[in-house]
């Protein structure tokens, strides 16, 4: 029997996981399956502009960090307007919060980060980065995500945390992996999704920069 990678990922987190299975269907063996999960603690914005904040509280907790900052200090720090959280700040306050490995930077996936390197490098960072403890931010626009509401300014950008992902083995690409589906969590009422990754590219690109993806990920 063929197995969805996107089923893995539906239903209750089981917390900092990770996992691999082998599928046999028709006497023959399909790619190796791989999934990893973090064991999510987040609390919903406490301000309309407060998803960045509000999302770099999720990420420092679900990391395990002794004392969670309160979303004011995380504003405070990270220089939260009216309005919006910039990228950069997020990713420098972030780093201020990483209790493992060596703090976040900003990426974009296709235009600059991994020295121009291309989508899946962007993708297998994000999943290296859940494998050792470590969520990734995504910078959306939330009417273009799944659970979004049409309509309405399409200036309007949103932060949403990646703290999941299935993938199966894949010789096709450089990294050795395709990764199809994501665990989201959303800071605007503190629910989980899975997105595919059709879904995600959809949602978040060209959130910052035209033409591409921007992400708050680990220093890997």
């Amino acid at each position: 029997m063929a197995l969805d990678v996107a089923q893995i990922l539906i239903g209750e987190d089981v917390g900092g996981a990770d996992a691999d299975a082998t599928v046999t269907s028709g006497g023959s063996e399909c790619p190796e399956l791989h999934t990893g999960v973090l064991k999510l603690r987040g609390w919903a914005q406490e301000k309309g502009n407060y998803c960045g904040p509000g999302t770099l509280q999720a990420a420092a907790a679900s990391m395990g960090i002794s004392t969670v900052p309160s979303q004011n200090e995380l504003a405070s720090q990270s220089h939260t307007s009216s309005t919006a959280t910039l990228p950069s700040d997020m990713a420098a306050t972030l780093s201020g919060h990483t209790p493992i490995g060596m703090g976040y930077d900003l990426y974009g996936w296709y235009s600059f980060g991994d020295s121009n390197l291309p989508l899946e490098y962007g993708i297998d960072r994000v999943r290296r980065g859940i494998k050792q403890g470590q969520p990734s931010i995504l910078l959306v626009k939330p009417q273009l995500l799944p659970w979004g509401t049409s309509g309405g300014s399409g200036l309007l950008r949103h932060y949403v945390m990646i703290y999941g992902y299935g993938s199966v083995d894949s010789s096709a690409g450089a990294t050795g992996e395709y990764t199809s589906t994501f665990k989201v969590w959303d800071p605007c009422d503190a629910t989980t999704h899975d997105m595919t990754l059709d879904e995600l590219i959809t949602a978040a690109n060209a959130a910052e920069v035209p033409g591409d993806i921007t992400t708050i990920s680990p220093k890997i």
